[in-house]
């Protein structure tokens, strides 16, 4: 689309002619420089005034609901453009960082704004980029499962239910904490359990004032 326009431009002229542009937040007129969405009206040539270039945004709108009568009512904003192109850029595989500079963003979580990501893409890119990884790894890696394994694979789930919940360590590695669950990181903690580790804890730091010191021959007594 960009090189139709210099086509057009350049049409009886080696390079795209100089244009000013006038801002209208400024309130000056910009030095002349080879804009493209410029035209020349007698003798002088400028920038397309955004509100021209809404109109005709407009029509063409229009014109295409003659053969897509579902998009009857929309109207396209040049700054529309700019948000096709940046997610165009970025669901064809460019990084985003890249994306970023050609859009003239200093964060790319501006950039992140202006991509729309569809289910269909994130489905795509992910099985891209696992084939990728598998292309990489020894074939023997992707064999097929047996029977005694995958009985092993589903019993270590079982065995990572406790009390409390649920074991977070992964699938064949041994518990390093000898199923001290309370003071394990790895523990997953059911809401349900929440009572029953109140229960636990309490049993562990009772009362200070309910504690009575015990002698070495276990004489004295609550």
């Amino acid at each position: 689309m960009i090189a139709t326009i210099i086509r057009r431009l350049t049409r009886n002229r080696r390079d795209v002619p100089l244009a000013t542009r006038f801002d209208q937040y400024e309130r000056i007129t910009s030095d002349p420089q080879p804009f493209l969405f410029q035209r020349t009206i007698g003798q002088r040539t400028e920038v397309i005034n955004p509100g021209t270039l809404r109109d005709e945004l407009a029509k063409l709108s229009d014109a295409l609901t003659v053969e897509r009568p579902e998009l009857t009512g929309c109207r396209f904003t040049p700054h529309d453009f700019r948000r096709l192109f940046a997610t165009d850029l970025v669901n064809h595989g460019l990084p985003i960082h890249i994306g970023a500079a050609l859009l003239g963003h200093l964060d790319v979580q501006t950039t992140h704004g202006y991509v729309t990501v569809f289910q269909e893409d994130v489905i795509r890119h992910y099985q891209t980029h696992l084939a990728g990884r598998r292309a990489a790894r020894p074939v023997r890696e992707y064999r097929a499962a047996t029977v005694t394994e995958w009985d092993e694979f589903e019993k270590h789930f079982d065995k990572r239910k406790v009390e409390l919940g649920n074991c977070g360590r992964p699938y064949a590695t041994p518990c390093e904490h000898e199923h001290a669950c309370i003071r394990c990181p790895m523990l997953q903690v059911d809401p349900v359990m929440i009572g029953r580790l109140d229960e636990i804890s309490s049993k562990h730091h009772p009362d200070p004032r309910q504690v009575t010191h015990v002698t070495e021959d276990s004489s004295a007594k609550t």
